[in-house]
C-alpha cells in the first residue's frame, strides 16, 4: 500500500508542477487546479456561487468526464472573471 501512495504522491506532485493540478478526487473524477493554471488552460468555463464566505465562487469545465475546477475568493473573482469581461 505505501508504495502505491508514494507513486500517487509523485504523480500528483508532477501534475501540480506541470499543470497546476493540486488535488484529484477519484470517486467523482474532480481535479482542483490553481486559479492561474485553470484560466491559462481553459476557456468556455462555467461559474457558480458556493455556500462559503471565504471562497464563494467555483469555476469549472468538464472535459472527457473529468471536472476541472478552481475556487475563488472575491478579489480573485474580480481579477479573473470581471477583469475578463471588461477586456472583451
Amino acid at each position: 500500500m505505501i508504495e502505491k501512495v508514494r507513486k500517487a504522491y509523485e504523480l500528483v506532485t508532477e501534475l501540480d508542477s506541470e499543470n497546476g493540478i493540486i488535488s484529484i478526487r477519484p470517486g467523482d473524477k474532480h481535479a482542483q487546479m490553481h486559479d492561474e493554471a485553470f484560466f491559462k488552460t481553459f476557456s468556455g468555463y462555467s461559474v457558480v456561487e458556493r455556500d462559503c464566505e471565504e471562497y464563494p465562487y467555483e469555476v469549472f469545465k468538464w472535459v472527457d468526464g473529468f471536472k476541472f475546477f478552481t475556487i475563488l475568493d472575491e478579489s480573485e473573482y474580480e481579477q479573473f472573471i470581471n477583469g475578463e469581461k471588461e477586456a472583451i
